[in-house]
């Protein structure tokens, strides 16, 4: 299903792109610059989703269970959780490469968004990775996000910048001795 929504969204872009070019060849000259600028975006769309759809692709034939299945995951500092709240219940998050700083993780070109569905069967899963999340941002705790690159349909700002979350760990600092 997620590989359809990304085809029709390629489809969408290339008709996009198609219209763009059509439109380039009748403006003046002084005219061509911005609609130059619009076909370099959609075709930096186009490139990104052609890349999603191969990796959906590769996903959807790996069996399941595969060892590729959960080997996705990111790293980082909770830079920051939103809520929504129009018919759903989704918990979605921003993680940073260090601790003081907005370096937003990115996954390809587009920063990040990991959610996690509290509508989903397993809800007290996801109520217990809430609570770990939450402690990691008040505590500034590192944390390990995994998400088995799994897309889904919520477009924070991008197409295809949001993931759902299937596990989040913190990843402790290990024990000093000195002697």
């Amino acid at each position: 299903m997620a590989c359809e929504t990304i085809e029709q969204d390629l489809a969408a872009l290339r008709e996009e792109l198609a219209e763009a070019q059509a439109d380039f060849e009748m403006l003046p000259d002084h005219k061509k610059p911005v609609v130059q600028a619009n076909i370099d975006r959609i075709e930096g769309e186009i490139t990104r989703e052609q890349a999603n759809l191969a990796d959906c692709l590769s996903d959807a034939a790996t069996p399941a269970g595969g060892s590729e299945a959960a080997s996705l995951s990111s790293l980082g500092f909770v830079g920051t959780v939103e809520v929504e709240t129009k018919g759903t219940s989704r918990v979605w998050f921003g993680i940073t490469e260090s601790k003081d700083k907005a370096d937003w993780v990115k996954i390809g070109a587009v920063r990040a968004w990991f959610t996690l569905n509290l509508e989903a069967a397993d809800r007290p899963f996801y109520l217990a990775q809430l609570a770990l999340l939450m402690e990691a941002m008040r505590e500034g705790q590192h944390v390990e996000v995994g998400h088995g690159g799994a897309i889904t349909t919520l477009k924070k700002w991008d197409p295809n910048d949001s993931f759902q979350v299937d596990g989040i760990r913190l990843v402790r600092a290990p024990m000093r001795i000195s002697g």
